[in-house]
């Protein structure tokens, strides 16, 4: 939504009725507010990303319990960079019954 993230849909109308007209012409799918992402490039891009995901998930053995993932973005493509890392786990007492 750019400049009015955030804001409930009635905002655009109160404070720019020129903007809320523009929408209304464009339709939800290829409007763009100042600063903001127009609804079918959001869809494209987490449809890129969920695809890349799946691919390197499948790829990769199962997750570890309360492990950390971390991903790092170029600002067009997600990587993996750590995978189920358990180090935030170390010297933590272990709860009953377990090993």
């Amino acid at each position: 939504m750019g400049v009015f993230e955030l804001h409930p849909s009635n905002a655009l109308a109160a404070r720019a009725p020129e903007e809320a007209a523009r929408r209304a012409l464009l339709g939800e799918w290829s409007y763009r507010l100042p600063g903001g992402e127009v609804l079918i490039d959001v869809a494209l891009r987490v449809g890129d990303f969920t695809t890349e995901l799946a691919r390197a998930v499948h790829e990769l053995p199962p997750v570890p319990d309360a492990s950390v993932t971390h991903w790092r973005g170029d600002g067009r493509h997600q990587r993996l960079a750590n995978w189920g890392q358990i180090a935030n786990l170390t010297g933590l007492p272990l709860a009953e019954g377990t090993s």
